[in-house]
């Protein structure tokens, strides 16, 4: 037996005080005092947090377009559209231009922000060079001032990261006070049994008993979130809701929040933006590693490089609109064929390369076939209904017969991708017969 769950904890609370000594309702106001100071530190707590990364987030975003952007050119050799790349480079003034006005109290987090757009002007003004010249550079110039952007463009997210992981270290200082503010409750209560107990003991039991079970789940899941466990969430009471159940969902929607923005870091940190496929720097990390594999207890390991017929012609008739449309279809019957062990990434620009695990070559090679031909079989429908069939070539390369390390094995991919072009595109080759 116990108060009624639908009654509002102030009513429970007067209906309690009313059956004891007139000073207890000292005590009451004092705790509706820490309920509702305790609802404001989970209220400015998701507030101030998604106020300081959602700004980073976005300034992350827009850099990882315009670092798409440069490096279709660069693999193109042509500028590209200008005014693509120009609304990119205004997009991210405009995200620093955010961030700026963002609340940064540290130092720290100031000085960051400052570097990183100091190293954005850098990068800015090497991107414009080297599209206004990559049509007539060498292929060593072009390397070499893509090679000075990346790099540039590391040192920028590592200032970007840099102010989230302040943020997070200030988000579990708010859990921090989180918990000594459930410490008050929780003190004050046991205060306002032991001071009922002697007048109506019954009544202060059942009084603590409806406040201090929500209390003690709250205090558990602020200190399951400090210690990072994102996907903690407490039960919602069930029928109406009472402050102590707003606040349970006040933490829930926190929770959910934080687990998401840091969801969001963790996919733009592996994948293309474009096809959702793995990006080029995470595949030749899963590359080292599954060849690692391989190479250590003695098992196949296969490689697919992949690359569009003639691509280049749908940009250029029918737009890159269109050519973004195509990929991302290709793209998408690429995800849908490999196995949940199989990786596959946008390598760069129209090309795309699978990693088969515990596969040979003879099996690789009928899976290519087969991939070849379900490709060429599925046209693009555009907006105007326009059907646009994608031909692809592929070279397969296979460990152990083909190469020896993970970077040789790319090689020879690579080698049977060019005889595959060579002999006449849309074909399926291997490094030699």
């Amino acid at each position: 037996m116990g108060f009624p769950r639908d009654l509002p904890l102030k009513v429970r609370f007067v209906a309690g005080v009313a059956l004891m000594l007139l000073p207890m309702l000292g005590f009451a106001g004092a705790v509706e005092y820490l309920l509702h100071d305790h609802q404001q530190v989970i209220a400015q707590m998701v507030e101030e947090t998604l106020h300081e990364k959602d700004p980073v987030v976005e300034l992350d975003l827009a850099g990882r377009r315009l670092l798409g952007l440069v490096h279709r050119a660069v693999m193109q050799r042509q500028a590209g559209d200008r005014a693509q790349v120009q609304a990119a480079q205004n997009a991210l003034d405009e995200a620093f231009r955010k961030v700026a006005g963002g609340p940064f109290a540290q130092n720290e987090e100031k000085e960051s922000l400052r570097t990183a757009k100091a190293e954005w002007q850098v990068l800015k003004a090497a991107s414009n060079d080297l599209l206004d010249r990559v049509e007539v550079l060498a292929d060593s110039e072009i390397l070499s001032g893509y090679d000075a952007i990346f790099q540039s463009y590391d040192r920028l997210e590592e200032h970007l990261h840099f102010v989230l992981t302040i943020a997070n270290e200030e988000i579990g200082e708010h859990l921090g006070e989180l918990n000594r503010i459930h410490r008050r409750i929780y003190l004050l209560t046991g205060v306002i049994f032991l001071a009922s107990i002697a007048i109506v003991l019954a009544i202060g039991i059942l009084l603590a008993r409806s406040i201090i079970l929500p209390v003690r789940m709250l205090q558990g899941g602020a200190r399951e979130l400090a210690a990072g466990n994102l996907d903690h969430r407490l039960p919602a009471p069930a029928g109406p809701r009472d402050e102590l159940g707003e606040l349970i969902g006040g933490f829930n929607r926190m929770a959910d929040a934080l687990q998401t923005s840091q969801l969001a870091l963790r996919e733009l940190a592996v994948r293309d933006s474009l096809t959702g496929l793995l990006n080029h720097r995470h595949f030749f990390r899963v590359l080292h590693e599954e060849f690692g594999r391989s190479s250590r207890y003695h098992r196949p390991l296969s490689m697919l490089m992949i690359d569009m017929d003639r691509f280049k012609e749908i940009n250029d008739t029918r737009g890159h609109l269109a050519g973004d449309k195509v990929l991302r279809e290709v793209g998408k019957s690429i995800a849908d064929q490999i196995r949940q062990s199989d990786y596959a990434c946008r390598y760069g620009g129209d090309e795309f390369a699978i990693l088969l695990p515990e596969t040979g070559k003879k099996t690789a090679f009928d899976f290519a076939a087969r991939l070849q031909q379900l490709i060429g079989s599925r046209p693009t429908v555009l907006a105007n209904d326009e059907e646009i069939r994608a031909g692809i070539s592929i070279g397969v390369a296979s460990f152990p017969e083909d190469a020896d390390s993970a970077n040789r094995l790319v090689a020879a991919a690579d080698t049977a991708l060019y005889r595959a072009k060579h002999e006449g595109r849309g074909r399926v080759c291997c490094p030699s017969s």
